[in-house]
């Protein structure tokens, strides 16, 4: 048995070893990814499209690439523009700003609509492409850094574990996200050639070093990360005095700090959203955020489910969720402790985690923020399961420490060796999901709408409807003149007509509830709770409507008119302009086959609307419908 243990590592010594080390984890994980390829375009796919492309829905202003990442860019007139033409809901706030400078990834974007321009297969062959070359470059960094300790196949198994992590799923089988992968490619490039400077003296280190992470930065602005990383190298494992190792880090420092400032004075980045928080501009808020979503992307990145469940829980089921994530979080700190102490590169791998999953703290919980934090996680996570088969030195005798060690240990493999990779292959096709809903939305569209005025009397989101009319725009489709959601992310809405011209909405929950507010039983785990997640992107909660706040739409002026008990808006009416009845509108509502016709209530009549809450997602998804 000990022969052929020896045996063994032998043989996965000499592959390390070889230049052929990274082709059957480059291979392994593209299989388990290809699935992506059926994906075709979804979502903002379209919004890339139309820039690249040049053709924005009802000729809406566009700056070209500068604007493939724009959805809300802070100009009053830009988002006055959208909202009167329906692209975005009546209740945005119109400064809010999340509007992203990603010119390196645009470009690849232009190269697929320029050359393949109707062959989806194509453009998500290129993305499987790039995550090729993410799987190698990390492959090597793991060499770099852990092949010169034995065991020497512990950066197999840290490679391993990277490749078949599920947190990558969405971002190979999404076109739109393809800017993750491209940033951590070339993170990674920084890093492994700031690497081979510091510890063997490669002079292109120098240059190359900071080129790859201005690259990176400007593929996507996850790659901000990377400068995590090379301030735990320099603090843990280089060797030279600190005033070299600053002087190293200078032409980094030079780069993150003119991306940032060309980033900012460009009007590049998020502000008075809902969802997105800017740490340089919103300090106080990133903090909370950070406490907030911090525990839950550690359980998303080390343990199950994926984070982005949380979006779907209610409040009282997140505050369980969330102290439960503290547990666990601090379980594994503890878990880890007595390696980190003793090791350099365990240290290395940790502080870049953790700095790199502040940074994915930005935006709401979702594992494919977590791309730089699996890149300690993983390493880390090797180091530990080699030490603890080997008996490392580092060990506690502590019977009970080591009990629970093997208890992780058993958690950890089946987690990230057998389940990962059956998740990475289902949940690369997660998008698809919102194509077919999508592409039936706008096959049920009211067949005459050019010219028209299309009101949707209860919609499960606004971002639905955005893709909807994105992907109509995209595929060809005639739009309605403008587009307008009365409401959305509720089950049922009461519509109650006032005159010929006047309508009063009452979703059954408000607008803009949050998760923990429930005005009827619904389950602790519901898309209800996502939907209303999105909705409120467009609008802080330090900037709410007030009672008698009115909004001037081209088809109507929406007045609130109640307040919940919270302060949020119960009721809005709605004055038409022309008499609902009026040949230019096309009342509808959303259900399980597509949009309906809906007659408007007579005058003095008030019906309640079932809401469209859940199918253009998939109720399926979880089972609560």
């Amino acid at each position: 048995m000990k022969l052929e243990r020896f045996e063994i590592e032998s043989w996965l010594n000499r592959w390390v070893s070889s230049r052929w080390y990274v082709a059957p984890l480059v291979v392994f994980g593209l299989l388990l990814a290809s699935s992506s390829l059926l994906n075709g375009l979804q979502a903002d796919d379209y919004v890339v499209r139309a820039a690249v492309v040049g053709s924005q829905p009802w000729d809406l202003r566009s700056d070209g690439l500068r604007d493939a990442y724009r959805f809300l860019d802070g100009d009053l007139d830009h988002a006055r523009a959208a909202i009167d033409r329906g692209l975005f809901p009546w209740w945005s706030d119109p400064s809010c700003r999340f509007h992203f400078w990603r010119p390196i990834t645009a470009w690849t974007h232009v190269i697929d609509f320029s050359f393949w321009p109707d062959q989806p297969v194509l453009m998500h062959l290129h993305s499987l492409l790039w995550f090729g070359v993410l799987l190698a470059v990390a492959a090597i960094f793991y060499r770099c850094l852990m092949g010169r300790t034995p065991p020497l196949w512990t950066p197999a198994l840290a490679a391993l574990l990277f490749t078949v992590d599920d947190a990558h799923a969405r971002s190979v089988g999404w076109l739109a996200d393809r800017g993750t992968l491209i940033g951590a490619v070339f993170g990674i490039l920084a890093l492994t050639a700031y690497d081979r400077r510091r510890r063997d003296g490669w002079r292109p280190g120098s240059w190359l070093a900071p080129i790859a992470l201005a690259v990176g930065l400007l593929s996507k602005e996850t790659a901000i990360a990377t400068a995590a990383y090379l301030l735990a190298y320099a603090v843990f494992l280089d060797r030279g005095p600190w005033r070299k190792r600053l002087t190293a880090l200078l032409p980094c420092v030079v780069v993150v700090v003119t991306w940032y400032a060309v980033y900012r004075l460009q009007g590049f980045g998020t502000s008075n959203s809902g969802s997105y928080v800017e740490p340089g501009t919103e300090p106080l808020q990133f903090l909370a955020a950070v406490l907030q979503r911090g525990p839950i992307l550690v359980v998303g990145q080390w343990g199950f489910p994926d984070s982005i469940l949380s979006l779907a829980m209610s409040g009282s089921l997140l505050t369980v969720y969330w102290v439960a994530a503290v547990v666990f979080t601090s379980l594994v700190g503890l878990l880890l402790a007595p390696l980190i102490a003793r090791s350099a590169l365990a240290r290395f791998f940790a502080t870049g985690m953790l700095l790199s999953l502040v940074t994915a703290c930005g935006a709401f919980c979702d594992d494919r923020q977590l791309m730089f934090v699996g890149i300690g996680a993983m390493g880390l996570l090797a180091l530990w399961l080699t030490g603890l088969k080997n008996d490392a030195p580092w060990l506690p005798s502590s019977l009970p420490w080591r009990r629970l060690a093997v208890g992780f240990a058993g958690l950890f493999v089946v987690t990230h060796l057998v389940v990962a990779p059956l998740l990475l292959a289902v949940e690369t096709r997660t998008m698809k999901i919102y194509v077919d809903r999508v592409d039936r939305m706008i096959a049920t569209l009211p067949v005459h709408r050019k010219n028209k005025t299309v009101v949707s009397v209860a919609s499960d989101s606004w971002l639905i409807d955005f893709w909807m009319l994105q992907a109509a725009h995209g595929q060809n489709q005639d739009l309605p003149s403008h587009f307008l959601s009365l409401a959305s992310g509720s089950r049922h809405v009461v519509l109650t007509r006032l005159d010929a011209f006047t309508l009063v909405v009452r979703p059954d929950a408000g607008y803009l509830p949050s998760p923990g507010l429930r005005a009827e039983p619904r389950p602790d785990i519901s898309l209800i709770h996502v939907l209303q997640t999105f909705d409120r992107l467009v609008r802080p909660v330090d900037r709410p409507m007030r009672l008698g706040e009115t909004f001037e739409l081209p088809v109507a002026t929406v007045e609130i008119t109640r307040m919940t008990d919270d302060n949020r808006p119960a009721e809005a009416t709605f004055r038409f302009h022309v008499p609902l009845e009026d040949k230019s509108l096309r009342w509808v509502r959303l259900t399980s086959r597509g949009y309906r016709r809906v007659v408007p209530p007579t005058v003095g009549e008030s019906v309640e609307i079932p809401g469209g809450v859940g199918w253009a997602i998939g109720w399926e998804l979880f089972g609560t419908e």
